[in-house]
């Protein structure tokens, strides 16, 4: 069940930051499928990582404020599991798209 719900979070957060770094409006319909996958999943380490996914396509398709939301989520639930080293790598992505504040 991990790996099934893993997979399917990965590759539509893949997706969905190839088409929005090439300027593809079809990355917001991915984006809303990823987020109700994401509904689905209890895992923190499979949440972390669709939230960092939306974050970065979002920025890339330039809504600050849904990537700054995505990579808030990302970085409270990295916190809260005791990842820091997660949590620094979405700190970096919050550096380098100067998105969210950093905690």
């Amino acid at each position: 069940k991990i790996a099934t719900a893993m997979n399917r979070t990965r590759v539509r957060g893949a997706r969905a930051r190839v088409l929005a770094a090439r300027g593809d409006a079809g990355a917001s319909g991915l984006l809303i499928r990823l987020m109700s996958a994401l509904d689905e999943v209890a895992y923190p380490n499979i949440r972390t990582d669709g939230f960092v996914d939306a974050a970065e396509a979002s920025a890339s398709l330039g809504d600050d404020r849904s990537a700054m939301q995505y990579a808030d989520q990302a970085l409270e639930l990295a916190i809260a599991k005791g990842n820091l080293a997660r949590a620094k790598q979405i700190r970096s992505l919050i550096d380098r798209t100067g998105t969210a504040s950093a905690r």
